[in-house]
């Protein structure tokens, strides 16, 4: 959502970015956040993390209450958030999607082709990676629905830097190899966009 977030900033928009944890599952918090805060400064939008547990978020107790908090205290115009799916059947991401869907405010949903990062999941589940949803099908992900389409050519440059920033992430890799070799130009020059079904 790279793209789009960095297009509403440079025409204007109060954009910000809310990370629910420090991603310590995934290596040195430190780094991760400090990594956060270079990609929402190529991004040129405003993030803040907050320091619930990588890896558990669906054990969380208050999360729905939690975000309605943060996004009553912003009102915000639209809130984007992954898919029902968690972009590759992650389960933080899952619940934090689940939270979002009843914060009370308009909600986009991120749309990727269909079975596009099924191969991630994959993966995961091959590296016997705890966090992602078992005995998932290739049609489980993503969806050709979308109610909006946003153009990030003009800003794909700053997308691609914001994903750089994410180094301890890429493992040496450049960010045309994030998650999967070529997944990011497979994307294209424009993100797309669902309101919940």
């Amino acid at each position: 959502m790279g793209g789009t977030l960095a297009l509403w900033a440079s025409l204007g928009a109060d954009v910000r970015v809310l990370s629910m944890t420090a991603g310590e599952a995934g290596g040195d918090p430190t780094v991760r956040r400090a990594e956060f805060a270079a990609s929402c400064a190529a991004l040129g939008v405003t993030g803040d993390v907050l320091d619930l547990p990588d890896g558990s978020l669906a054990s969380v107790r208050g999360g729905p209450a939690l975000v309605r908090d943060v996004v009553g205290a912003f009102a915000p115009s639209v809130v984007l958030t992954l898919g029902p799916d968690g972009g590759y059947a992650h389960l933080d991401h899952q619940a934090v999607t689940r939270w979002v869907d009843r914060c009370g405010a308009p909600i986009l949903h991120a749309v990727f082709p269909p079975g596009l990062l099924h191969p991630v999941w994959r993966g995961l589940r091959r590296a016997k990676f705890p966090g992602v949803a078992k005995g998932l099908s290739r049609e489980q992900f993503g969806s050709a629905d979308a109610d909006v389409v946003v153009d990030i050519a003009s800003v794909h440059e700053r997308k691609r830097a914001a994903i750089a920033a994410h180094a301890s992430q890429l493992r040496g890799r450049g960010p045309e190899d994030f998650l999967l070799p070529g997944l990011l130009d497979s994307l294209g020059s424009t993100e797309r966009w669902a309101e919940p079904r």
